[in-house]
């Protein structure tokens, strides 16, 4: 997704999972425009949420600028409780090169 809510690919094995991510960057991307334009709170380059009685943590992470915005990955995983780190970096690498291509 870009930073003005362009989703340019899904994926999930369960459509549920797909919806709710795709859903919830959209709301939390609107959250994160209304921060930036009132100058309420400084901006992140990560940001997460727990579901936790779904025992499932999204993530979301800033890529690399992708046209005149900034691609964002979103994630869903499946949490056991602890606040681990998720580790989205290493798709920088593998994405740059296919996205370039749109």
């Amino acid at each position: 997704m870009t930073n003005n809510s362009l989703v340019l690919a899904t994926y999930s094995t369960d459509p549920t999972l797909d919806n709710i991510i795709t859903q919830s960057g959209l709301i939390l991307q609107a959250l994160v425009d209304f921060y930036k334009n009132t100058g309420g709170l400084k901006l992140e380059t990560d940001y997460s949420v727990d579901f936790t009685a779904n025992q499932l943590h999204m993530k979301t992470t800033k890529l690399f600028p992708y046209k005149s915005d900034d691609l964002l990955l979103w994630a869903i995983f499946p949490s056991d409780g602890k606040k681990e780190f998720v580790d989205l970096d290493w798709l920088r690498d593998e994405l740059k090169p296919i996205i370039q291509m749109l």
